[in-house]
């Protein structure tokens, strides 16, 4: 595969996967990303960060405090599952 058909590629694994997460399809999101390689996975959660980092920046500074909270919280509490 070319480069460029490569890079197609990824921005239609980025669109597919942030698309999917935006609308809450988890199962399709885990089909998306079933065979992509490790190449590929970064650029899809790159994407998705990307993405997340652009929603967060449209919330006031105090919204933006809460929600980091809350997700560094979740991480904390993902990363010691399962014990």
């Amino acid at each position: 595969m070319t480069s460029e058909a490569r890079a197609a590629e990824a921005r239609r694994l980025v669109l597919g996967v942030s698309l999917a997460v935006l609308d809450g399809r988890d199962d399709d999101v885990h089909q998306l990303l079933a065979d992509a390689d490790r190449d590929m996975l970064a650029v899809a959660v790159g994407g998705v960060l990307l993405m997340a980092g652009a929603v967060l920046g449209e919330l006031p500074a105090e919204r933006r405090a809460a929600v980091r909270e809350h997700l560094a919280s979740r991480a904390v509490a993902m990363a010691g599952w399962p014990q």
